[in-house]
């Protein structure tokens, strides 16, 4: 059988004769025919140097029973928020990291290399673990956050990535930050179409049955206040009083308005008709953002329940830490509470109260 020989020409010369199909089966051996698990929380978190040598800690005492372990390649890939990304390798200098620069640290990627031989495995093969952490931590404290963590896992034996991923989620889960029950309220509310739909249309349908009718009263409120008028007018006789009374309520209201200019009386009536029906629309056009403003006051109550994600690396990023905690003001919170409220119902209370006077009148 022909084969090829595969030579090392250095100070030790090694020579391995190996036909190609040997060659190809033995490079594909060790890199593995690889699956891979992967897992991503988009919870908040908050993550500091000790949590990422704990990280390197558990997945040493997952492989430290394996017998064959041929190398361990652990190293830490630092983002900041100028763009600038730092890297070092190995536990001992992730012990001796400093980072001296005033700056936010917006991401951390973890990555080990192993190279092992099973049990049960006739060669050795190269296992892959990626884990990521992503932080919003430049928005301000009202802003919606935007962090995440994702866990990758290229492996060649499941049930050994099994046992990784089960050990990662119990440490990422101790540092994630669960959302607040009125978060998950609201995006379960959100998520369904149905009311996403309906609660719109309701304002929407309750707007335009209440425009119609306003007009229509406003115009009759008007000519009500036109007759009284006439009626408190001295006549020579009853046949003037029942002329007037027809010509006060067959004219079109751009006649009225040109009656108004020659008669202030009948000018400040026709003005002060006009306000009510701006002050009516007015209202009207308030009842229609009511939705969209309880909607923002839920969304900032969230973010203000909420904790957003912070990567503790320096000095810098634990007094912004403390900041973030301090500008939680409950008394801006309780003031703002308070103000949406009151302006809320007050908009509620003016209409139900126009369209009683309405219907009553």
């Amino acid at each position: 059988m022909n084969t090829d020989v595969v030579e090392l020409k250095t100070i030790n010369e090694v020579g391995l004769p190996l036909d190609p199909e040997t060659f190809s089966r033995v490079i594909l051996d060790f890199l593995g025919r690889k699956e891979n698990l992967s897992y991503k929380s988009h919870d908040n978190f908050i993550i500091n140097l000790e949590d990422i040598s704990q990280f390197n800690h558990i997945l040493n005492s997952k492989i430290s029973y394996q017998k064959n372990i041929i190398l361990e390649h652990f190293s830490i890939n630092f983002g900041y928020s100028d763009g600038t990304f730092r890297e070092i390798n190995g536990s001992e200098a992730l012990s001796k990291f400093l980072e001296t620069r005033s700056i936010d640290t917006t991401s951390i990627n973890l990555n080990w290399k192993i190279i092992i031989k099973f049990d049960h495995s006739p060669t050795i093969e190269t296992q892959e673990i990626d884990l990521l952490f992503i932080s919003s931590i430049e928005k301000k404290i009202n802003d919606e956050d935007f962090s995440y963590i994702e866990l990758s896992i290229n492996h060649t034996n499941q049930s050994w990535a099994l046992d990784i991923l089960s050990a990662f989620k119990d440490k990422i889960n101790e540092i994630a930050i669960k959302p607040s029950i009125l978060k998950e309220k609201y995006n379960k509310i959100t998520d369904n179409l149905f009311f996403a739909t309906i609660v719109p249309m309701f304002f929407i349908v309750l707007g335009l049955g209440l425009t119609i009718p306003v007009a229509q009263n406003e115009t009759q409120r008007l000519r009500q206040d036109l007759v009284q008028y006439n009626l408190k007018q001295n006549y020579k006789d009853d046949l003037s009083k029942v002329v007037g009374l027809l010509n006060i309520t067959t004219l079109e209201r751009s006649e009225l308005k040109e009656l108004g200019t020659k008669n202030k009386e009948i000018e400040k009536i026709i003005e002060k008709n006009l306000k009510n029906v701006a002050l009516h629309l007015t209202l009207i056009v308030l009842l229609f953002i009511i939705p969209f403003v309880v909607r923002k006051y839920i969304k900032y109550s969230i973010n203000y329940f909420n904790h957003k994600s912070f990567i503790l690396v320096n000095n810098y990023s634990q007094r912004k830490l403390q900041k973030y905690k301090d500008d939680k003001s409950k008394i801006t919170y309780i003031g703002f509470t308070v103000f949406v409220t009151s302006i809320t119902f007050s908009i509620l209370a003016s209409v139900i109260f126009k369209v009683l006077d309405a219907l009553v009148f």
